[in-house]
This record gives C-alpha cells, structure tokens and sequence, in this order.
C-alpha cells in the first residue's frame, strides 16, 4: 500500500511541476484604502507612476492599505484561463477586465466567505475566461507579503484541482 500511495505522490508531483505557469509582467501601486478608484488606479499605472512588480518582492499591508497590480496576460486563449494567486491567508483581491471597471469581475480572500469567491479553491483562483491584455487587481491584507501571480490555462488548472482532491 505504501509503495502504491507513494507513486501516486511521485506521479503527481511530476504532472504538477509540468504545468509551468505563463509568466506575466506588469507594476503595483500601494496606496491607502478607498484612496484610489479602480479607473484612477488604472491611470496612475497605465501613466508608469507605479513600481515593475515582481514575484519576490514583499509589498506594505495593514488595515489602511491596499495594493493596485496592473498585469499584461498576454495574448488571450480561447479555451480559457485564470489568474492563480497561490496563497491561502490572503484577506481580499478584486479583478477589473479594462476597459470596464465599474465593478469587479472576480473575487476572492479570507474577508468574504469560500461559497463567495468567484471561483471556490483553496487560495485565490481568478477566471479570465478568453481575455486577454491587461488586468488590474486591488487587494488587501493584513500583513505584508508577496504576490506571485500565476497565470494558468483552464485545462492546467483542471488537472492540479483533479489532483489536489486526489491527495
């Protein structure tokens, strides 16, 4: 029995290291909460006012804060993709597709419940459906952390959620 649940793990583990993520690129802006709307966030980043995000760098939280990420996803994919943001402790991120950005279009975090969240997972899964080009985010926490945004095809991310409920 062991050695069969161990090769289930060793076969996981190597369908899962296979899916690479798309790599993405684009800037963040901090700023107080409720400071910034989702078209003058937009703006100010689309203007270069922000900072090149990267995947490594911790940005500034707390109760008065919220980070604004304007990613380019590249071209789009008719058979859908979603924006994975691999981190469970998350209080809240809200996607805007531009040009519209009166409401978001997705939604995830610990501040509102799982049954909520656009798409239920076990860490923020955001489904771009076709779209493609730019994104923008804002998302709150209370403490500061990083953001290694992930950007899957819907295909990938149906073989990772099969194994996880495999697991």
């Amino acid at each position: 029995a062991f050695w069969r649940g161990g090769r289930m793990l060793l076969l996981a583990a190597c369908l899962l290291a296979g899916l690479a993520a798309q790599a993405m690129t684009g800037s963040v802006i901090s700023a107080g909460r409720g400071e910034l709307t989702p078209a003058l966030a937009f703006a100010r980043l689309a203007r270069g006012e922000g900072e090149r995000h990267a995947v490594d760098q911790f940005h500034p939280a707390g109760p008065r804060q919220e980070q604004w990420f304007l990613l380019d996803t590249g071209p789009g994919d008719p058979g859908g993709r979603l924006l994975v943001l691999p981190y469970a402790g998350l209080d809240l991120v809200e996607m805007y597709l531009p040009p519209s950005l009166d409401r978001p279009v997705a939604r995830a975090g610990d501040t509102i419940g799982v049954s909520r969240w656009t798409l239920p997972y076990l860490h923020p899964v955001l489904p771009l459906g076709a779209h493609g080009g730019l994104v923008l985010l804002k998302v709150r926490n209370t403490h500061p952390t990083s953001f290694p945004w992930q950007l899957e095809t819907a295909a990938q991310f149906e073989v990772e959620r099969k194994w996880v409920l495999l697991l």
